[in-house]
């Protein structure tokens, strides 16, 4: 059976979290022990009370993006750059799209999945080399459809391989 779009980056979503929440929680802890950032910053970047109260490692991956984005200068902008906050709010957008059940159309997925491989490679998740292969698979699949597709609509013969076109020949 095929995987669609929103379960493609339903399963990137769940590898992005598990990507993200070592670092997030690295960074966050040094940060609050330099006196960059308080507890209470943290907590009140979560939207849901609840996460708050939990250990990083077990926030969603709304409340990590959420996080990462409202404590970047504090926290993140000394190992990252501008390109990985950008990348931030552009995989906060996906998230948001997914979380909502907005349709996902073939480049939007091929976007969200590119954006979470740069992000988790920017902060040296392995996670990223799996959400890579699952783009390049999806390519892949979209490639293989287009060239079936293609052979189809050419002429051919019983076998279905199309005949030499004569002026190639010439």
């Amino acid at each position: 059976m095929a995987i669609i779009n929103q379960e493609r980056v339903n399963q990137a979503m769940e590898v992005l979290r598990a990507g993200l929440a070592p670092f997030i929680e690295r960074k966050v802890q040094a940060a609050m022990k330099a006196g960059s950032v308080s507890m209470d910053a943290v907590r009140r970047s979560a939207d849901d009370p609840m996460l708050g109260n939990k250990p990083l490692s077990q926030w969603n991956v709304a409340g990590l993006l959420k996080l990462t984005w409202d404590t970047w200068n504090a926290v993140f902008a000394p190992t990252l750059g501008r390109v990985e906050r950008f990348l931030v709010q552009e995989v906060r957008d996906w998230r948001n799209k997914w979380a909502h059940q907005v349709p996902f159309s073939g480049d939007d997925t091929d976007r969200a999945l590119d954006s979470i491989t740069r992000l988790l490679t920017a902060v040296s998740a392995p996670q990223s080399d799996y959400v890579h292969r699952m783009k390049m698979e999806r390519r892949r699949l979209i490639f293989d459809e287009k060239a079936r597709a293609q052979r189809a609509t050419k002429p051919g013969n019983v076998l279905g391989r199309a005949e030499p076109d004569l002026l190639d020949a010439l």
